[in-house]
């Protein structure tokens, strides 16, 4: 059977069908193809799969950056880290770096970091004369590591 299904994979790449849709047509044709194996059972496994509160957690830390976007708590965390760190060399990058610790103690998750002042730092720091990657580099770094300094 896993023979049969790696080649009508490979077949259907070859044809030019979409990748999504080979997948999941090899992966229905595997569920039903299955003589020992009832439907409800797979089924069953895939919802599992997905009951957890870690999958749960990403989006709503993401949905607690944006409101904080929205009521203006993050740029009163940038005003802040900018009038703490905003004179020396490299202030934005600094006040960065001290945003995404305040924040990460407010959200507690470093996708939500990320989320909610790579929004706003990024686009100031493109305007002040950052690079790109500079700017997201920063972001990322900072997010990450506020995330396991954060953490008790």
């Amino acid at each position: 059977m896993g023979f049969l299904l790696l080649g009508l994979f490979i077949i259907l790449m070859l044809v030019g069908v979409p990748i999504a849709f080979v997948i999941g047509i090899v992966a229905l044709i595997g569920i039903f193809g299955i003589p020992y194996t009832p439907e409800a059972t797979v089924t069953m496994k895939m919802v599992n799969g997905l009951d957890s509160f870690v999958l749960l957690a990403v989006p709503l830390f993401i949905l607690a950056a944006n409101l904080m976007n929205s009521g203006k708590i993050s740029e009163k965390l940038i005003d802040l880290a900018l009038a703490i760190v905003g004179p020396i060399p490299g202030g934005l990058a600094h006040a960065n770096i001290l945003v995404s610790m305040m924040f990460a103690g407010v959200s507690g998750a470093s996708q939500a970091d990320t989320a909610g002042v790579g929004k706003i730092l990024i686009p100031s720091m493109l305007r002040k004369g950052y690079d790109k990657e500079t700017a997201v580099g920063i972001t990322a770094a900072s997010s990450g590591l506020s995330n396991k300094v954060c953490k008790f």
